[in-house]
């Protein structure tokens, strides 16, 4: 045993020794660091991936620091180098938190990447790694552009954290620090309906109800969400662990009766119990069938169509089939479906289905092959790296996220890209080649493709051109500072200067007959000359919408002419001066949360302004020309402003200023002063006086039903009409705290206030105190001790059987019928929320209960709102009293399912 016990002595020093020895030589081996991760290698034949401790490093223990070689002496070999150190919230060190990297790019990246570098190579998987005793981590791995990558950190009972770069260049090194995994709240539960049976397959969501945090300057986020789906059970466990707070429950699919909509996660756990309606009978809810080409094979992920819509988001599977499961948003009886898919022509049924049937069969015929072939305008040269953008041509305009998507991006062999299968219908399309190519992406083509008929296009790519524009006055003098803006109507049709002007997928997602799109701009310089580019082969307009001289229109306009563009402009009236008092440009600053002299992009767009409109027949004439930052004369921090190129003629003037809120912004317009008359050439300085909109300080204090109110609220000012009578206004929204108190600081008005009143799941406007705010006023405590009044109602049909999913529509009077809608729960039961006193219940002839049948009826009457009535029923007068009430049975007379004459 002795002899045995020295012998495995013996052993363990040499092994020592021997691992001292390639230490010192620095052959392999991995020395702790001072923080306990590994060190950067030295770059071999075979570099590891993903190195870092082991799982058992954090049971090690870490070496003294004056042992540790120095990270600066490390030699880099290629590899990307991530860093960082777990810790909780004291700052003390978290072991154990699992690292994972996983590749990080989008299928338009990929695309974008094929087309201009040819196929990608493959990503090397990162093995994840844990963090050590002292929470460091070190991760390293070989970047593959384009991938970026997303890096997870991950701790049981800890909230975890992501971060994401778009992009990761070899040798980067990012240091994270520290990295705070604070405590997190493991949330489980159960999904039953009211009848405590358990409901399985239900996605679940738990969503953040105050602001998610932007990634701060590191990437580094924390999960604030999180889904699970149900299993057999019922059973559920949301994914990770989310920080104590209040989250909003939503159940996808299925109304939630229990917890009312919100509930606060406390720490360690929660366990949730969610109770569901019963399920609807799935026979009498459901249509099953199937989609088949034209030899009766099946066509997976083909989208369902109802009627003349797009929804919903149903698709077959893979054999072909699908079920249509009912929702508030289809029609409650019959229907006609349709199916589309990529490569086959839409089909939509004429025959009516009901709910319940089955063993429907849609076929889809094939699209015709289209050859694109695409070549240098120059030589005729083929373009052989490309991609194509193909745009449905839709009759009301809109675009879907599809359609700026960049398809059969690569490498096409002599220039020519064949898609055997196309969609039939109207497109417009476009050819966007690799940027080697140096050539701008082509103007779109519209082609029709039509089944059965093969089709040939071919797109000539020619380089940008460019024009010189040079601006004068009628004396000849440059006219310096002007922009100059480069545009096109889609439609081919003239452009006019009242036409909003976006960029093209802007334009896409409106009505392209009405506005133009933006091709480049540039601001003219000393010599009074500005450089546009364009398409050489595409008829533009010039568009000078100012400032330094009149808005005027050149068209036709085309960049391939070499000459000068010589334009002669009136310079227009000039108006300067300042706002008065300098509190009230301050305050206007504050409201649009803008500190400081430096403001970003989204500041400038709620900074004040001024803007000049018409009078008369010239009303809807304004300057500057625009919208947002382009559309008004901005006031400046110290109340000054300029403006230049303003038409003769007669003016209102209106103040344009912005309240950022915690979620969004709003703005308002007020008249300021109105027969302002300019002449052309003419200079003239204004000082406008505000004192009469300096704000007050107004003290809300509320209580509702003898409780001090914690809800929300919006005040509403009338600020009386402008020279056209036009009703003015502006408003304020807000909370009140635990008592029912808050402090706003508000202008000179008529102020209303609405409170959000919130019960079974339906929101209601409840009307509070009216009062009035005097100029410079001292502070003002403005009182309200109200009362909430319901009707519950019970609502059948004529052959008494309840309604579900049936909106009622509420009215007290005025002009702002119907004022609210209510819905029908499945047992036909609503309540109606208000103030106590009278409201008119009305509700839909049963022909119009679709959105989308109704939607129709309205179109065809036009303005004709006393023909809209003839949509609805009244069903009465009803009494809202406060306190609990009984229900009432409402039961719809037989001419409520007759087509409204």
């Amino acid at each position: 045993m002795r002899r045995i016990q020295t012998f495995v002595v013996v052993l363990a020093l040499i092994a020592v020794a021997a691992l001292a020895w390639r230490g010192l030589q620095g052959e392999g081996g991995a020395p702790s660091t001072p923080d306990g991760a590994v060190p950067l290698q030295s770059h071999d034949a075979t570099p590891r991936e993903g190195i870092g401790l082991p799982a058992s490093a954090a049971e090690q223990g870490t070496p003294d620091e004056a042992e540790a070689p120095s990270r600066s002496t490390v030699e880099h070999d290629g590899l990307a180098t991530i860093r960082g150190r777990c810790v909780d919230e004291a700052g003390l060190a978290v072991a154990d938190v699992t690292i994972t990297l996983r590749p990080d790019a989008n299928d338009q990246q990929l695309a974008r990447h094929r087309m201009e570098h040819g196929e990608l190579a493959p990503w090397i998987e990162v093995p994840p790694l844990r963090s050590a005793a002292d929470g460091r981590f070190e991760l390293r791995f070989t970047p593959i552009v384009p991938y970026g990558g997303e890096l997870s950190l991950r701790a049981e009972r800890r909230q975890w954290a992501w971060a994401r770069w778009r992009e990761i260049e070899p040798h980067a090194v990012l240091e994270l620090g520290d990295v705070v995994l604070g405590r997190g709240v493991l949330v489980t539960g159960r999904v039953a309906d009211e009848d405590g049976a358990p409901q399985p397959g239900i996605d679940i969501h738990l969503q953040s109800l105050s602001p998610e945090p932007d990634a701060d300057e590191r990437g580094l986020r924390w999960v604030g969400t999180s889904s699970a789906r149900s299993d057999a059970r019922g059973a559920f466990a949301m994914y990770g662990f989310l920080p104590p707070k209040r989250y909003r429950v939503i159940v996808y699919g299925r109304e939630l009766l229990s917890p009312a909509g919100e509930v606060e996660l406390a720490l360690p756990e929660q366990r949730l119990e969610l109770v569901l309606p019963r399920a609807r009978d799935e026979a009498g809810s459901t249509i099953h069938g199937t989609v088949v080409d034209p030899r009766g094979g099946p066509i997976a992920g083909a989208a369902i169509l109802i009627g003349d819509g797009e929804f919903p988001e149903t698709r077959t599977r893979r054999d072909g089939s699908f079920v249509l499961t009912r929702d508030d948003r289809m029609p409650r009886t019959t229907l006609r479906l349709g199916a589309s898919a990529e490569g086959y022509a839409t089909v939509r049924q004429s025959e009516e289905l009901s709910w319940g049937t089955r063993g429907v069969r849609i076929e889809l015929s094939e699209g015709p092959p289209l050859t694109i072939r695409v070549v240098r305008a120059a030589d005729g040269a083929p373009i052989e790296r490309f991609g194509i953008r193909r745009m449905p041509v839709r009759e009301r305009g809109g675009i879907s996220s599809d359609d700026d998507l960049l398809r059969e991006a690569g490498i096409h062999d002599g220039g020519i890209l064949l898609i055997p299968r196309a969609t039939p219908g109207r497109f417009r399309f476009a050819v966007v080649p690799a940027a080697a190519t140096g050539l701008p992406e082509s103007p779109e083509q519209e082609l029709l493709i039509v089944s059965g008929v093969p089709q040939l296009v071919e797109f000539r790519l020619a380089a940008l051109a460019e024009r010189v524009v040079e601006l004068v006055d009628g004396q000849g003098v440059p006219v310096v500072g002007t922009r100059v803006e480069l545009v096109w109507q889609p439609s081919g049709a003239d452009v006019h200067l009242e036409m909003p002007v976006m960029d093209v997928r802007s334009a896409r997602m409106n009505s392209m007959q009405h506005l133009v799109v933006l091709r480049d701009s540039a601001t003219s310089d000393a010599r009074g000359r500005a450089t546009l580019r364009g398409h050489p082969e595409q008829v533009h307009a010039l568009r000078l919408p100012g400032p330094g001289a009149m808005p005027q229109l050149v068209q036709p306009f085309r960049c391939d002419d070499p000459s000068v563009a010589r334009v002669v402009v009136n310079r227009g009236a000039a108006l300067r001066g300042r706002v008065e008092p300098a509190s009230l440009v301050a305050e206007l600053y504050a409201e649009a949360g803008i500190v400081g002299a430096t403001m970003t992009g989204e500041s400038e767009s709620l900074r004040p302004g001024l803007q000049l409109y018409g009078v008369g027949p010239r009303r809807f004439v304004s300057h500057p020309l625009g919208s947002g930052v382009t559309g008004q004369i901005p006031i400046e921090t110290d109340g000054s402003f300029r403006a230049s190129g303003i038409p003769p003629g007669t003016w209102r003037v209106k103040l344009l200023s912005s309240r950022r809120e915690a979620t969004q912004s709003s703005g308002s317009t007020q008249e300021l002063l109105t027969g302002l008359t300019l002449a052309d050439g003419e200079e003239r300085e204004l000082v406008l006086d505000l004192r009469a909109l300096v704000r007050s300080e107004v003290e809300l204090d509320l209580r509702l039903d003898g409780a001090p109110f914690r809800g929300g609220f919006t005040l509403d000012c009338e600020l009386g009409p402008d020279a056209e009578g036009q009703p003015q206004g502006t408003s304020r929204s807000g909370s009140c705290d635990a008592e029912g108190k808050a402090v706003l600081r508000l202008p000179a008005g008529s102020w209303r206030t609405r409170l959000w009143l919130v019960e079974d799941r339906q929101r209601v406007d409840l009307p509070g105190p009216s009062f009035q705010v005097q100029s410079n006023q001292a502070r003002t405590v403005i009182a309200g001790d109200l009362r909430s009044a319901r009707c519950r109602l019970l609502l059948l049909d004529p052959d008494g059987r309840a309604l579900e999913g049936v909106p009622i529509a509420v009215d007290r009077g005025g002009r702002d019928w119907p004022l609210r809608t209510r819905t029908t729960d499945r047992k036909g039961a609503v309540t109606i929320l208000g103030a106590p006193g009278p409201v008119v219940l009305r509700i839909r002839r049963e022909p119009l209960l679709d959105d989308r049948a109704y939607g129709a009826w309205c179109s065809g009457l036009g303005p004709d709102r006393e023909g809209w009535l003839r949509a609805w029923i009244e069903l009465g007068r009803v009494e809202l009293v406060p306190g609990p009430t009984e229900p009432q049975t409402i039961r719809l007379p037989a001419e409520w399912r007759a087509m409204p004459r």
